[in-house]
């Protein structure tokens, strides 16, 4: 645990997978006060290392008054349902994140066929069905849970202690992703909206975002132009310099769209065989030496770019035997 400004300490959880090793956790202490903002993975380990950097910053889980949720995905969620059982405080969610939880929760088995489908139509490769359970929210036993719930647009102000964080809606890497600003610091909470080592993720999904990549660029245009002088991100180091972190993260997405177009310069092709023709992650990577999950997240990042290429007037989409097929528009 690392104390960044006074009362405001960086709680660092372990999580599973290749790439990230930890999820940042914030931890805003004030009498009586205290505020969580995202909770760290499911798992025994991440709750164990929570519990001892809490109880090192004088912090009972009785005391956490919110828990505020970045968005809920495993890493940041993940913990909720036992924080639940803790804390007579509140569940700070965006509109949007609360609606996909209620949604898996309630329609489970429909929102899998749905996805599949949608894969498939796609031409992702192997069994969609498979891949989508394994990963979906509710196979990783992560749920709604029976605590108060404060829903939140973007705009509203939490205040604990000497702060005072404005909630601001920044979608893109998940529909309902918020950030915390505080404006007499200048500081923003980012979960993984702005990360100092990677891209975050910007993939379509069915029946959430009709373009979340153009979203996210103008969200991460928006976060820009605040005054900001230390960037609290969910994954890897504090840093300062968020105007030039943004534009690395904008040319990257220039990049990777004129990659797109290059793709498609040979005729109409699917989704997947756009993904198979550029190259993937900071290592470049090519699409056959991706895993399966890294498969699927590199072809509804290709579907969240190709959308953009559509809606700006330089792609077209057309469907054809049961496939989704994009092309260039002639200029």
């Amino acid at each position: 645990m690392k104390e960044i400004l006074p009362d405001i300490y960086c709680i660092r959880t372990p999580m599973p997978g290749d790439g990230l090793d930890f999820v940042n956790s914030y931890l805003i202490r004030a009498q009586g006060e205290c505020i969580l903002v995202d909770t760290g993975w499911k798992s025994d380990e991440a709750l164990q290392a929570l519990t001892i950097q809490l109880t090192d910053a004088g912090v009972r889980f009785t005391d956490l008054r919110h828990i505020i949720i970045t968005h809920a995905h495993p890493d940041h969620y993940g913990l909720v349902e036992f924080l639940s059982h803790r804390t007579s405080g509140e569940l700070v969610i965006h509109e949007r994140e609360n609606a996909i939880l209620q949604m898996r929760a309630t329609d489970y088995g429909k929102m899998v066929e749905q996805m599949a489908s949608w894969l498939q139509s796609h031409d992702m490769p192997g069994d969609p069905h498979r891949l989508f359970e394994r990963s979906a929210l509710s196979a990783l036993g992560i749920l709604p849970v029976e605590m108060p719930v404060r829903i939140v647009y973007g705009g509203e102000k939490i205040a604990t202690g000497d702060y005072q964080f404005e909630v601001i809606w920044t979608p893109g890497h998940s529909p309902g992703h918020i950030c915390l600003y505080e404006p007499k610091e200048r500081v923003l909470i980012a979960g993984d909206h702005v990360l100092p080592d990677t891209t975050p993720n910007v993939s379509m999904f069915v029946g959430t975002m009709q373009n979340p990549l153009q979203d996210y660029l103008e969200a991460l245009n928006y976060v820009a132009r605040l005054e900001v002088e230390l960037v609290l991100p969910a994954h890897g180091e504090v840093f300062g310099d968020l105007v030039g972190r943004v534009d690395e993260i904008l040319q990257h997405h220039e990049v990777r769209l004129e990659a797109i177009r290059a793709a498609l310069n040979g005729g109409l092709k699917t989704a997947r065989q756009v993904a198979e023709s550029i190259p993937w992650t900071e290592a470049a990577l090519r699409w056959q030496d991706l895993n399966t999950l890294q498969k699927r997240m590199a072809l509804t990042e290709t579907i969240a770019h190709l959308e953009l290429l559509i809606a700006q007037g330089k792609a077209k989409k057309s469907q054809q035997n049961g496939l989704f097929w994009y092309g260039l528009l002639a200029k």
